[in-house]
């Protein structure tokens, strides 16, 4: 009679080993795909000292699940009491799980909107030519902070007053970017110049001068 309960038990325990392991779930290999974003209005936005940012528009899609994603105020750099470019970033993630980010940018500056220092501008001794375009009142791009002929790289700055332009450090193609010497003369030709802070550009500062 005891053996007879003994291989009861264990047959009992070995049926329920297999239940157990029919129930296994089988896992599923997710494929990496992130949010794409788009700015409704302007992703670079100005403000005078002491004003409020106004609402960024931003939306985010992933287009290999095709669904929309919700977008969240990030971090945000700005000080709103002191003239600078700052970032405001937002936030999107997918069903999946994966997130992304992307960063509009918020220039604080008293500058009078008549002054505009669009145009060309060539790089003493590289004679690369460096196209400053305004983005919003005080907020530019240069498309090429090296001033080299080739490879340029952009990166984006904001004037403060009728001599002060200032370069935050900033991610751009050639990784992260600062910036030491600056100067502005807005005298005809108008001359500015900085020293890059990155590893692929030397110390040197590097001076553009205005063409047209």
């Amino acid at each position: 009679m005891k053996r007879i309960i003994l291989f009861s038990i264990a047959l009992a325990a070995l049926l329920t080993g297999c239940k157990k392991r029919d129930s296994y779930d089988v896992s599923t290999v997710e494929t990496v795909s992130y949010p794409s974003f788009t700015f409704t209005g302007s992703r670079f936005v100005s403000i005078p000292t002491g004003g409020t940012v106004p609402p960024i528009s931003v939306t985010a899609y992933d287009s290999f699940y095709n669904e929309s994603c919700t977008v969240t105020v990030g971090e945000s750099t700005v000080d709103n009491t002191t003239p600078g470019l700052y970032t405001q970033e937002f936030v999107a993630k997918n069903s999946r799980g994966f997130k992304a980010s992307t960063i509009a940018y918020v220039a604080v500056t008293d500058i009078d909107a008549s002054q505009d220092l669009s145009g060309v501008y060539k790089c003493v001794g590289r004679n690369g030519l460096a196209h400053v375009t305004e983005l919003a009142n005080g907020l530019y791009e240069t498309d090429n902070v090296g001033g080299n002929p080739t490879g340029p790289v952009a990166v984006y700055f904001v004037q403060v007053d009728d001599t002060t332009l200032i370069f935050p450090s900033q991610p751009t193609t050639a990784g992260d970017m600062s910036f030491d010497n600056v100067a502005f003369d807005p005298t005809p030709p108008a001359t500015y110049q900085y020293s890059v802070i990155n590893p692929t550009y030397g110390a040197a500062p590097r001076v553009f001068v205005k063409q047209e």
